[in-house]
């Protein structure tokens, strides 16, 4: 990629050496963007599984205990600690991109888990399309938007309770995953400010694992042009739209 010819012809021949030229440097210069970006995600990734305290042995202790509950006869243990082994084994999945259905089996895991813990105070409706099941996300983006829908819209309301909606759909190339609560809701310009940033800019937060977070790893990913937005009304709810191309063939290199 570093071959360059010298050239100071004006004529035909120079101005094809001069746009070979700039090709070859174009082409390097994205190689070497990939490789950037390839250092990035995994970085991004790797706050996240650093969040996850010893996970393979908290994943091993799960199955000890779901064995223990259904001898005991108590379903309820033994559901939560299945759900929980679950979420655990799509989170440690050695690859970056998982197809949406375990994506979406992954949230599930989580609000069933909230919901035993909560007393059921959430109320979910699933509506995925078949057609987006088996194409491919980057993971851990959806759970995060659900645990921030629940966190801060619903259980912030007087009554605590609420219902959660995804919706997942096709269009043309391009993937969305609508996520809608009817929580407390927020100021449309608060929405703004946390989930825009600037054209060909990665968003950064400081520790943590939110918004910011899943919108680095998007436009990493995916390319600028693609992550996520979000409409807010306060007292009625907000709307998180996940918006990814439709990627059939994945690599993990």
């Amino acid at each position: 990629m570093e071959v360059r010819f010298n050239s100071e012809g004006k004529d035909e021949i120079g101005q094809l050496i001069l746009h070979f030229d700039h090709m070859m440097g174009r082409i390097q210069q994205l190689m070497e963007e990939k490789i950037r970006y390839g250092f990035e995600i995994k970085n991004l990734e790797l706050k996240v599984l650093q969040a996850q305290i010893n996970p393979h042995f908290l994943y091993n202790t799960l199955d000890t205990i779901n064995c223990m509950a259904i001898q005991k006869a108590v379903p309820e243990i033994a559901g939560v600690a299945t759900s929980l082994a679950t979420f655990y084994k799509i989170s440690l999945r050695g690859k970056d991109r998982i197809p949406v259905c375990d994506e979406v089996l992954h949230a599930k895991m989580y609000l069933r888990i909230q919901n035993a813990r909560f007393e059921n105070r959430i109320q979910t409706r699933w509506d995925i399309s078949p057609e987006i099941e088996n194409l491919y996300i980057i993971k851990i983006v959806l759970q995060p938007i659900i645990e921030n829908a629940a966190i801060h819209g619903i259980y912030e309301r007087e009554d605590g309770t609420g219902t959660i909606t995804v919706h997942g759909y096709r269009k043309g190339e391009d993937v969305y995953i609508e996520v809608a609560d009817d929580g407390i809701g927020m100021p449309q310009e608060k929405a703004d400010a946390v989930f825009s940033s600037p054209p060909g800019e990665i968003a950064r937060e400081p520790g943590g694992y939110g918004v910011k977070n899943i919108i680095d790893r998007l436009k990493i990913a995916y390319g600028y042009e693609y992550g996520l937005s979000c409409k807010s009304i306060p007292g009625a709810g907000t709307v998180v739209t996940i918006h990814i191309p439709a990627v059939i063939e994945i690599s993990n290199e």
